[in-house]
């Protein structure tokens, strides 16, 4: 439980980065894509841990 909390909170910090900051989030799509890969990342690595319990 403490692994799968560290994940939602890593990824859901990515997530608010890009719609909260404005500015390398919003106006440079690599940027947020980069950012939004890394949240993706984390999800699917939740998922993981949640299918191998």
């Amino acid at each position: 439980l403490t692994r799968l909390q560290q994940i939602h909170r890593e990824a859901q910090f990515y997530w608010d980065f890009i719609w909260v900051e404005n500015s390398n989030g919003f106006h440079n799509w690599d940027e947020a894509h980069r950012v939004l890969d890394k949240a993706e990342a984390l999800i699917n690595e939740g998922m993981g841990v949640l299918d191998s319990v």
